[in-house]
């Protein structure tokens, strides 16, 4: 197997004919038509999603099947995840999927790494979101009644009762 870097490479037995390599490359032995396991190993292409996690597409069981690279890398070094455990990346970026960036941890620390990293999508970095952090501000200062603010700005009198007890938008002076 030629690579360029001095990856150690593992195997999962419930996945014949790939290899797993430390720095989160996937490569496979299976020929493309028939499946069938051959000498040459060729690294596989793999998905970007939006997300910036990487997938690809395997054969198993003369079926495709899409996996994400970062359990897969995982699982063959690390061995399969513990109960109430997910895959979480050390650093926050989602396509460094070397083992060095991988651990099993719960999810609760998952989304705590989301605030460490500065990747989790609160106030104006959520794409559903319809009040500016100047809105909140405004929000905030306003006498009116929670109903005109609540036509003034389009949402709900609830979205603005949780605007002004903090409930959300707590990361707004």
């Amino acid at each position: 197997m030629s690579t360029e870097s001095n990856a150690e490479y593992r195997t999962l037995a419930d996945h014949p004919g790939y290899r797993f390599g430390s720095d989160g490359s996937v490569w496979s032995c299976r020929t493309k038509c028939t499946g069938k396991l051959r000498d040459k190993w060729i690294r596989l292409r793999c998905e970007n999603m939006k997300s910036g996690h990487i997938r690809v597409t395997i054969s198993l069981n003369k079926r495709l099947i899409r996996r994400f690279v970062h359990n897969l890398v995982l699982e063959a070094f690390v061995g399969p995840p513990p109960e109430g455990m997910e895959c979480c990346h050390n650093d926050g970026n989602p396509s460094n999927n070397s083992i060095e960036n991988l651990r099993w941890d719960t999810h609760i620390s998952n989304m705590a790494d989301r605030v460490t990293h500065g990747t989790l999508a609160n106030g104006e970095k959520n794409g559903n979101r319809k009040l500016s952090e100047e809105d909140v501000r405004s929000i905030r200062m306003s006498s009116q009644s929670k109903s005109s603010l609540a036509r003034t700005y389009n949402v709900t009198v609830d979205a603005i009762r949780h605007v002004i007890s903090r409930k959300t938008w707590k990361h707004i002076a």
